[in-house]
């Protein structure tokens, strides 16, 4: 989702579920800015529906998570491709599983009535107890998705950056009927050209979102820095920046 100047409102996954029909997932802190974004955008004939509320999402990953979810009576889950997705029951609560998730690893997204997350979150932690299956948050994925390179809002993505500048050009098509995108296309293009990445490892811990300026041999960066999480391969944190050419 971009804005009028190309910068990015979000990043969301949208399942097409019908001809005319389509269910988005958004980042849950952006949930009223893309409401409203959707409200400007969706027009008179649409007809657009906030599910926040009464809809929850667990992610199941990690090598074992097909054999897990068909230890709940999930077997057709196995059978799905990447990005693909159905409507099955999960420990006996209706849900809508796609083969997605944003660790690098194999997996799977689980969307159900926010009133039968406990329900399948206990389910699922017994099946998958034998197998290693442990909760983790946020932070213990951002140190996953850094590492498969899988850029995330409020990190590599942001209002102010372009998907071309953050170097996920493979996912617009600028000559596709009118866009916000489209109308700045000149300048994001500029944008990309002088957008590059710098690195360094700092301390280790896991930490996430914006950092202090970055400094290289008592230089200030001219950059965008951000300090990310713990990576599990380096044991240590990474910085990172956007770095003018």
């Amino acid at each position: 989702m971009c804005n009028e100047n190309g910068g990015v409102v979000d990043d969301i996954t949208c399942y097409r579920v019908a001809e005319q029909s389509a269910f988005w997932c958004v980042n849950a802190s952006n949930i009223a800015k893309d409401w409203a974004w959707v409200l400007d955008h969706a027009g008179s004939s649409s007809g657009v529906r906030n599910a926040s509320d009464e809809t929850g999402l667990l992610a199941l990953q990690g090598p074992a998570s097909a054999a897990i979810l068909s230890g709940l009576n999930a077997p057709n889950a196995a059978a799905l491709r990447r990005f693909r997705f159905e409507r099955m029951e999960v420990a006996g609560c209706p849900a809508f599983v796609s083969r997605t998730g944003y660790t690098g690893a194999d997996g799977f997204e689980i969307y159900l009535s926010s009133g039968d997350l406990p329900q399948v979150f206990e389910a699922l932690l017994d099946e998958g107890a034998p197998l290693g299956l442990r909760p983790a948050g946020l932070g213990a994925r951002d140190t996953l998705r850094l590492e498969a390179a899988l850029p995330l809002y409020g990190h590599e993505l942001d209002d102010d950056t372009s998907p071309l500048a953050a170097g996920l050009e493979r996912f617009l098509d600028l000559e596709l009927g009118a866009s916000s995108a489209r109308t700045q296309s000149p300048e994001i293009a500029t944008r990309a050209s002088r957008a590059g990445w710098s690195a360094s490892c700092s301390k280790s811990g896991a930490s996430r979102g914006p950092a202090a300026r970055w400094h290289s041999k008592g230089k200030k960066s001219a950059g965008s820095p951000r300090l990310d999480p713990l990576q599990p391969s380096a044991s240590r944190s990474v910085w990172r920046t956007f770095q003018p050419g």
